[in-house]
């Protein structure tokens, strides 16, 4: 049973009204975010033509660039009119036979008035499963240009709705969440050719260890800051060479004895040498630094033991000398 709440006004609050329009809730509500709702009061109540854009951002607590997209949004509408935007062209094309586009030519995006994304959410269930999971995973409503990108992705890119959910949720455990945080992790994986749910999980499986084994490692090293793009280089590679945390510790420890500084490089080396022997943990490389040791101690007795000689021969040499000398 479908829970009713009881929910009343108080007029008493207020001092002066204006009217609104029943289609703003009715047609453009659940399209509209939070900065074009408030914006669009704010002119319903203010009957001036022209505004001052930071003091109207002031007063509605928005950013700058939400009260461009709320101007985009309703002049598309057909809402407001406004000589300082270019309204989207409109796309009308039937986007579930469009065709995903190849990695070398992913360069324009698709555009949609909100009308034809209206449209889409009233006939499309993939799409309205689509917005809503998004939203309950970034926390707050969609913009234009985000509900935009999240069908670009869909049906321009060829992601299905569940990857594209698995990528917005990735973002937001990284804690990136903006529309250019999400777009750059898309393209990085469509540029890769990672574009199936299998390949994008197993990708973020791989990002997630490794993001990991990096604070892990800088950990051992005793980084402060976050590691230089060419020492996340060095990190990876040594993950890839099959390293534990503890053996990178290890090659710090004797970096260090040998330098007295941290060296990147100079720990590379090591850990290229303990790979080539195929030493990967700190009880392989004890017994190799052991049977190095009997190995160099057996040497030393072979080479003293050379430089041995019989006293009987000796005294052979020198009985023989002395008849020489005489």
């Amino acid at each position: 049973m479908a829970e009713k709440v009881s929910l009343k006004l108080n007029n008493s609050k207020w001092k002066r009204f204006f009217s609104v329009p029943c289609a703003l809730v009715d047609d453009y509500i659940k399209l509209s975010d939070e900065a074009s709702l408030k914006l669009l009061l704010y002119l319903m109540c203010d009957e001036s033509d022209e505004f001052d854009k930071a003091e109207v951002c002031k007063k509605l607590g928005i950013k700058e660039a939400s009260f461009d997209d709320a101007v985009i949004f309703w002049n598309e509408m057909g809402v407001i009119e406004s000589e300082s935007v270019t309204p989207s062209p409109t796309v009308e094309a039937k986007f579930a036979d469009a065709s995903p586009v190849s990695a070398s030519n992913a360069k324009v995006r698709l555009t949609y008035t909100p009308k034809t994304i209206s449209d889409m959410i009233d006939t499309d269930e993939s799409i309205r499963e689509l917005f809503s999971e998004a939203e309950k995973t970034v926390g707050r409503l969609l913009k234009h240009t985000e509900q935009e990108f999240l069908i670009n992705l869909r049906d321009y890119y060829g992601f299905d709705t569940q990857s594209v959910i698995l990528m917005l949720e990735y973002c937001r455990d990284c804690g990136k969440v903006s529309a250019k945080a999400i777009e750059n992790f898309a393209s990085e994986l469509f540029q890769n050719g990672i574009t199936d749910f299998f390949a994008i999980d197993a990708e973020i499986k791989r990002k997630t260890e490794y993001h990991t084994f990096e604070n892990e490692v800088r950990r051992v090293l005793f980084l402060e800051t976050k590691p230089t793009a060419k020492q996340s280089q060095y990190i990876s590679s040594w993950q890839d060479m099959g390293f534990s945390v503890e053996m990178i510790g290890e090659a710090r420890e004797r970096c260090v004895n040998q330098t007295n500084k941290l060296s990147f490089p100079y720990i590379n080396k090591i850990l290229q040498t303990w790979a080539e022997k195929r030493i990967f943990t700190l009880e392989a490389l004890e017994a190799d630094e052991a049977n190095r040791t009997k190995s160099t101690f057996s040497k030393n007795e072979r080479n003293s033991s050379d430089c041995s000689f019989d006293l009987n021969e000796f005294d052979s040499f020198t009985l023989s000398q002395s008849h020489l000398d005489k």
